[in-house]
């Protein structure tokens, strides 16, 4: 991961690029259905929290291992910060891989998000493959035949969240660790 917060959030705005506290840090990345995913302050001013540098297609959020009421989707961190939300209650950017809470969180606010759109796309072999492709590879050079011969032996679904500076290398190889590949 190279995306780091600019710090730049530094009041009530549409934008979420972290206060200076997170100046500097990456922004976490999740792939297929990972589980208890702590979300990242993006904008505290408004509640707004980073769950993945990407889309995704759905998000279930918790605070404290409480679950949070999804109130729907926004198109952009616009509207998201602009809607109303009652506490309890949370809306999405899925778009952009953000939520906003509808009232200051009591416990640690986590995420169980979801990023592809079907469970065939979130088997450790697409994952990685889409991993390559985030890393720039272009895909007409990726060998698709050895992901989908994976994908015959091993087709379950998988979650993957890496929020550190670890190698590209080290995250495609634990994906494909979980299901016995390499």
């Amino acid at each position: 991961l190279t995306t780091l917060f600019a710090g730049t959030t530094t009041s009530t705005a549409a934008t979420a690029e972290g206060n200076a506290d997170l100046k500097g840090q990456i922004k976490q990345r999740c792939y297929g259905a990972p589980k208890e995913v702590p979300v990242q302050p993006a904008n505290p001013y408004d509640l707004i929290y980073l769950v993945s540098n990407g889309a995704l297609q759905s998000v279930a959020l918790y605070d404290g291992g409480v679950a949070l009421t999804n109130d729907g989707d926004e198109p952009d961190i616009a509207a998201l910060r602009g809607a109303s939300i009652a506490p309890g209650h949370f809306r999405t950017c899925l778009a952009l891989g953000l939520v906003r809470l509808g009232g200051a969180p009591i416990m640690t606010v986590t995420a169980d998000p979801v990023e592809g759109a079907t469970d065939a796309e979130r088997t450790a072999a697409q994952i990685a493959r889409r991993m390559l492709v985030d890393l720039g590879i272009p895909p007409n050079e990726i060998i698709t035949g050895a992901f989908d011969a994976l994908d015959e032996i091993n087709d379950a679904a998988i979650g993957y969240f890496v929020s550190d500076d670890r190698s590209a290398l080290a995250a495609v190889q634990d994906v494909l660790d979980s299901v016995g590949g390499w």
